[in-house]
């Protein structure tokens, strides 16, 4: 080993090949916005390094430090606000040191630069090529250092140890160095305005955000030194030591430094979901989900998925059972963490599955995508392509399986994330053919057949499965996937008791001369089952499917027809529908004769003015006086529902107003206009039964109007009889 003056001697400086300055800043900089992610680099790098080692010794037995542990120690110095990382890997030469961290600028640099500086976002793809092995995760570390020391003793027994040191500008030092280990320990100077990573507590907690799952252990240290009677103790015991030789004890005039090293690793090294689904408990996918999401309640389910083709995929996802969710309230982020070999690229990836599956939680890991700066513009990576799909058919096929075989299960996750299935419809028309077999809606009979379920069910309550259980492993492969995942059926459909019907179920159920699916917007449900639009579809038993959702209108813009069957509006005036065949619900009313009713729509059309386009007599109400419908030709009542809900000074369109000519408020009120037509009665019961119409449409401006109206009717009422 060569001693201290060779060190000095042989000590040397050489230039960067290229604007190395300028490309140092950008990658400082400009790349990365989280200066945290610095550490992960460097983590990621020695891990590599461990790897490479450990891939060495099955083969080569003569290394360096054949014994040493696989491991990366970080050393803390508070006080010089220094850090180290030191790792056991495979370690460097000289050449490697020239090779891996000074010819960072390559052929390609000024490409890199160019796009760099006009901002052009298309990144050049072989940037891995522009730099070295270590690749720009390690001039990450000038974010926060003032200087960079890098020695590093190969795992070639014949291999002198070597320093490299900068501190970024455009040359680099080269030191042959004394380091018997082998492997590499890279020593930071912190900046100023970076001295917050001198710190024990900053630093794990970065290493258990990002690289929690890194193979080997990671140490945390804290170099501590004597305090002054310490040191004065040890000095005079080195004057004992030197006694009259006269030379100067300058060893004892230097600190002495102690560090203690943490026995524990701080990190977890075992990822879950790197473990065959068959050795996971189902315990252990329920904690390792309170731990992701903060969330205390239990998963609806979780998706295991290890693939190898199309991609390498190692993933748990998990389908909450609440949408707003976390610990005390607060809401977990959106999107998935994505790591690449156990370390954490991104935490919140919003591009591994489509935008109406944000609710889903969970990790993926590929080894398959890169170590190096691609991870900070990973969306731009074909994989993620390849990724998203092989992701999306399993969360597709879960909610199917789920929908079929646990209907009960399936109306809770309705519950809370239909509406993110109805954006899906809505806004991404390819996707119809998987997402309209998981649209539910609750109906006009539906809720009828729900009940004389529930009463009927009878299942033990012992055979009843807890929601969220883990189920079993099995081997699958469609649609290009293959791997293994806990994607099992049960044996047997469970009663559906939810209220909720499909689109499916309804076509079955239809009449055999019916051709439409008839559905009614609403505000809730409670008023939407008082909808006079549905006077004839209860009277002929005709189904109808209650939308009560706002983003209802949205959806039904997009989704005009299913299997061939057209969706209709019953709010529709233009709705070709045969007359009413069944009279069991028709009262025994005489209607008014022609001459009458004229008078009567007369009168309305002076009470209403402008507020409406005409009065006409109703084909199809039955038990209700009057109703409120879309003209033809008129936007029609899906659009007029997302304009009132987007638009804050929106105003609802004047419509037709259509009167039951056999209803007896109609015809009771006839005959007052025809007996007394200044009677105060009809104006008021003109205007109350236009104010209910409006109301039953959920659009009414201001209802507190409606009560000197019904002030006007109780009054008549009530004397009426008291007489």
């Amino acid at each position: 080993m060569a001693d201290q003056s060779q060190v000095d001697v042989q000590a040397e400086s050489l230039e960067y090949r290229t604007e190395v300055k300028q490309l140092l800043d950008i990658l400082a900089h400009s790349l990365y916005t989280d200066r945290d992610i610095f550490l992960r680099e460097l983590i990621s790098n020695a891990s590599d390094a461990l790897n490479r080692v450990q891939f060495e010794m099955l083969t080569n037995s003569d290394v360096v430090g054949a014994d040493a542990e696989l491991a990366i120690t970080l050393e803390i110095d508070e006080d010089e606000k220094r850090i180290s990382i030191r790792d056991t890997g495979i370690g460097m030469n000289r050449e490697d040191l020239i090779q891996n961290l000074g010819t960072i600028a390559h052929s390609g640099a000024k490409s890199f630069l160019s796009n760099a500086a006009n901002g052009n976002g298309d990144k050049p793809t072989n940037i891995a090529e522009i730099i070295g092995q270590f690749g720009v995760g390690f001039y990450s570390a000038f974010m926060v250092a003032s200087e960079i020391t890098v020695t590093s003793r190969s795992h070639r027994p014949e291999d002198q140890a070597w320093a490299w040191r900068s501190n970024g500008d455009s040359q680099f030092t080269l030191t042959p160095a004394e380091q018997a280990e082998r492997g590499t320990t890279i020593d930071i100077q912190l900046k100023a305005d970076a001295e917050e990573y001198a710190s024990k507590w900053k630093l794990e907690s970065i290493i258990r955000k990002h690289s929690d799952y890194v193979s080997f252990p990671i140490f945390v240290t804290v170099v501590e030194k004597p305090t002054e009677n310490e040191e004065d103790e040890a000095a005079a015991d080195a004057e004992i030591e030197v006694g009259e030789s006269g030379d100067e004890a300058s060893d004892a005039e230097e600190d002495v430094v102690e560090v203690k090293p943490d026995p524990t690793p701080v990190n977890k090294q075992t990822a879950i979901w790197r473990q065959s689904a068959s050795d996971v408990k189902a315990d252990e996918y329920e904690e390792f989900y309170k731990q992701l999401t903060y969330d205390f309640n239990s998963p609806l389910a979780h998706i295991h998925l290890v693939t190898d083709a199309p991609a390498d995929i190692r993933s748990i996802l998990f389908i909450p059972s609440k949408r707003e969710r976390g610990m005390m309230g607060m809401q977990a982020a959106e999107g998935l963490k994505l790591y690449s070999r156990k370390v954490l690229i991104q935490e919140e990836n919003k591009d591994l599955l489509p935008e109406y599956y944000r609710f889903v939680a969970g990790v993926i890991d590929s080894e398959d995508l890169p170590l190096n700066v691609s991870r900070e513009t990973v969306q731009s990576n074909p994989l993620i392509r390849q990724i998203k799909k092989a992701l999306t058919n399993r969360v597709n096929r879960e909610l199917k399986r789920m929908a079929d075989k646990d209907p009960a299960t399936y109306a809770t996750f309705w519950e809370e994330f239909g509406m993110f299935i109805k954006e899906g419809v809505a806004t991404d028309p390819s996707s119809h053919d998987t997402l309209l077999d998981m649209l539910r809606f609750h109906s006009s009979q539906s809720l009828q057949l729900a009940e004389a379920a529930g009463s009927t069910e009878e299942t033990p309550e012992e055979n009843a499965s807890p929601e969220g259980e883990a189920s079993e492993e099995s081997t699958e492969s469609t649609d290009g996937e293959s791997g293994t995942t806990d994607d099992t059926e049960s044996s047997e459909t469970k009663v559906d008791t939810s209220g909720l019907t499909s689109l499916q179920a309804y076509v079955d159920r239809m009449q055999e001369d019916q051709e439409d699916i008839y559905y009614v917007l609403g505000e809730e449900l409670q008023s939407v089952k008082l909808s006079p639009h549905l006077d004839y579809f209860r009277a002929n038993d005709i189904e109808v499917l209650y939308l009560v959702d706002p983003i209802d209108g949205y959806m039904t813009s997009m989704l005009r027809d299913f299997k061939g069957k057209s969706l209709k509006n019953v709010d529709d005036a233009s709705l070709d529908l045969p007359e009413n065949s069944k009279g069991e619900d028709k009262k025994e009313e005489t209607p008014l004769e022609e001459s009458d009713f004229e008078k009567l729509t007369s009168r309305v059309k002076e009470v209403l003015g402008d507020r409406i386009t005409d009065v006409a007599e109703s084909k199809q109400l039955v038990n209700s006086p009057c109703r409120l419908v879309t003209p033809e030709g008129s936007m029609d009542r899906d659009l007029q529902r997302i304009m009132r809900l987007t638009q804050q000074d929106y105003a609802m369109p004047k419509k037709l107003l259509e009167l039951n000519r056999s209803h007896p408020v109609v015809t009771n009120l006839s005959q007052i206009l025809e007996s007394n037509p200044e009677d105060t009665l009809i104006d008021a019961t003109i205007e109350q039964l236009f104010g209910n119409a409006v109301l039953l449409e959920g659009a009414h401006p201001n209802p507190s109007e409606m009560v000197a109206h019904i002030q006007t009717i109780m009054e008549a009422a009530v004397a009426g009889r008291a007489k």
